[in-house]
């Protein structure tokens, strides 16, 4: 998800932008309506979403890959953006471990989902609070 508004923001700049994916998907974690709407913004001219693939060497102008798997090479490549998913980042509760506090986890750290997600958490512990 995260790669996609990047590259959303990247085309909208005029840059010409390939996103590779792993798997057969894109976004299925985002809510129907907003993947719809974002992936018909990566149909414009200069977005290619690139399926089933691995980058497997960075070159001193692109990477090799590999794609569907063949060896491509995407040549020319100015800039590199990486975004390996999402995953809760817990770390911060060992600082608290032998507090005496209580202390509640919400949004990403509890689990990455949409902004929406952690707005709703933030609101509910607010007014438990």
């Amino acid at each position: 998800m995260a790669a996609l508004q990047v590259a959303d923001f990247l085309a909208e700049a005029g840059k010409e932008v390939f996103v590779l994916h792993r798997g057969d998907h894109f976004a299925k974690e985002m809510a129907p309506n907003d993947r719809t709407y974002l992936m018909e913004r990566m149909k414009r001219p200069g977005v290619q979403l690139m399926r089933r693939a691995t980058i497997k060497e960075f070159l001193g102008n692109g990477i090799r890959l590999l794609l569907k798997g063949q060896v491509e090479t995407l040549e020319m490549i100015t800039d590199i953006v990486l975004s390996e998913g999402m995953r809760p980042n817990r770390q911060a509760l060992g600082l608290f471990k032998e507090a005496a506090i209580e202390v509640h986890i919400i949004g990403d750290a509890k689990s990455p989902r949409t902004l929406f997600h952690a707005l709703a958490e933030a609101d509910e512990l607010g007014r438990a609070l």
